[in-house]
């Protein structure tokens, strides 16, 4: 049988992109895995943070450097419609405090089993372990020829759908790329993103769990700074975490120095003299806790790290050590080991070349035959529903693009 569209990879992207082509056509949908989805139900935690809620126009500055290139692709489908199509559908939703929305049921499954349900209402075709490693386009004929497992499939359109690295065991392992390139397409460097971030002599493993809200990040790079945003951080017990960390993991290279400022703002030194003084007989810890904000905990292993006393009176405190003090708080200084690597990025950064693709089709520059959705784009979201968002806009433009080539208005 030879196949109107053909899409590889069964997760958000590629299942929103066959739930929305026309029921006229035949689809069929090439997954690796023997099940659909695996990766999708992971997200959230399994509780699917699908999308933010607020007006589509403040979703752009969470792209990156990319956000303006893509915004006529969230325009035309945007959350609010995004929640309308599942809401028809049966699935209410819940807007957390911090605007990420949930499947009221918090449960990505139910998410999952509304797409497969649209997809198995319009006739669409899914082969399970399906790895695809070979696809050629037959110029003459206008036909994509498509290879995995020993078996040979055909269609008249190709949609790239197969994610990116993040999380490899679930099959999101890169594979997607090479059938790019085998198609003419540029691949730009690929890196994690949304991931923890590994820093040199990391001092807090004791603080795992302990996070901390609108806290000042600085990034500086060979003495320069190049980035400072607000938000928040989680301390484990090995690495620097927290959404915050995460959003800023896309800039950070090894030897980048992240400075953190946990008040939030310039303190002097003169300040916390001051406030020392007016404490008198105090204990050094219980006067930082009051003064900052922070844990005990984390005040107590500031002062070890700097061999300081924690039951020393705040009348006893120097100049020096108050500045050494002050330090710790306002400018947390650490250089760049490492990030967590793509087992632990919930993205990748880097994909199919944005200057090969027709933003205005998602259709490949020099095949209009060959499209691209999702991860696989060099597209990359900060934590909070972006990436589902920009997975299901860019479906919903691709697959109403093979309608309009395809069926006869």
């Amino acid at each position: 049988m030879t196949y109107d569209v053909i899409i590889v990879g069964g997760g958000p992207a590629g299942l929103f992109t066959a739930c929305n082509i026309d029921k006229k056509l035949k689809v069929l949908v090439l997954e690796k895995n023997k099940t659909l989805g695996i990766k999708f139900l992971m997200s959230g935690g399994g509780q699917c943070n699908i999308t933010h809620g607020g007006n589509i126009k403040n979703f752009l500055k969470h792209y990156g450097n990319n956000g303006q290139k893509i915004r006529q692709i969230l325009y035309k489908f945007n959350n609010q419609q995004l929640i309308k199509f599942f809401k028809d559908r049966g699935i209410n939703f819940v807007e957390r405090e911090d605007k990420k929305i949930f499947p009221a049921s918090f449960k990505a499954a139910d998410i999952l089993d509304v797409l497969l349900k649209v997809c198995k209402n319009n006739g669409v075709d899914i082969k399970y372990e399906s790895n695809v490693e070979n696809v050629t386009f037959i110029n003459d004929k206008s036909i994509f020829k498509v290879i995995g497992n020993k078996k040979m499939y055909e269609s008249r359109h190709f949609v790239l759908a197969a994610g990116g690295c993040s999380y490899p065991t679930t099959g999101s392992d890169g594979s997607g790329f090479n059938l790019g390139k085998q198609l003419g397409i540029k691949i730009t460097k690929i890196k994690p993103s949304l991931v923890p971030i590994y820093v040199k002599d990391y001092p807090y493993s004791e603080l795992a769990g302990l996070s901390y809200k609108d806290i000042n990040v600085q990034i500086f790079r060979e003495n320069k700074k190049i980035r400072e945003e607000e938000g928040d951080i989680l301390f484990t017990h090995d690495c620097l975490s927290g959404p915050l960390i995460l959003n800023l993991s896309r800039y950070l290279k090894k030897k980048d120095i992240i400075r953190l400022n946990y008040l939030n703002e310039k303190i002097e030194t003169i300040k916390l003299s001051n406030f020392l003084k007016n404490k008198g007989k105090i204990q050094i810890n219980t006067a930082l806790k009051e003064f900052t904000n922070l844990s005990k905990k984390h005040t107590d292993l500031i002062l070890k790290n700097i061999d300081i006393n924690h039951e020393k009176k705040c009348s006893q405190i120097n100049n020096i050590e108050t500045k050494k003090i002050l330090s710790k708080i306002i400018l947390d200084e650490f250089e760049i080991v490492r990030n967590a690597g793509f087992n632990k990025a919930m993205a990748t950064c880097g994909g199919i070349d944005l200057n090969d693709i027709d933003l205005k089709t998602l259709s490949a520059k020099n095949n209009n035959r060959l499209w691209f959705v999702g991860e696989i784009i060099d597209i990359d979201g900060d934590t909070g529903g972006y990436n589902l968002q920009f997975a299901f806009s860019s479906a919903k433009k691709c697959a109403e693009n093979i309608n309009n080539i395809c069926i006869s208005v």
